[in-house]
């Protein structure tokens, strides 16, 4: 009965998507980690879930699909200074860097920004 209310309610409230990622699976995110997240601020910007002990630099290069929650894992580092794009229901598992962005060679103030493809 629950999971036919949230179905019914999932595309109308931006509020639960957040935690029913996935109206087909409705694998629930747990209190804390909204908490951590939400209201304490950490990787507040991020659209998705994370672990607390992950960070997450420039979450509006990055563009997950259905069922991808990059950083769910614990001590993950995702930089999206350029831009990232994971496909569909791909698992980062912990302690995992992705890095867009380099540094230039003559002045490190530069990035040199690149494009980063996880399928």
């Amino acid at each position: 009965m629950i999971k036919k209310i949230i179905k019914y309610f999932w595309k109308s409230t931006p509020f639960l998507n957040y935690f029913y990622p996935d109206p087909k699976r409705l694998k629930q995110v747990s209190f804390k980690k909204w908490f951590l997240q939400k209201i304490l601020g950490i990787n507040r910007k991020a659209y998705w879930p994370t672990h607390f002990t992950t960070v997450v630099s420039n979450p509006k290069n990055i563009l997950i699909g259905k069922g991808t929650l990059p950083g769910g894992s614990p001590g993950c580092y995702i930089q999206g200074i350029g831009k990232i794009k994971m496909g569909k229901y791909v698992f980062v598992g912990p302690n995992v860097g992705i890095i867009s962005a380099n540094h230039d060679i003559y002045d490190v103030r530069k990035h040199n920004k690149g494009e980063v493809e996880i399928g």
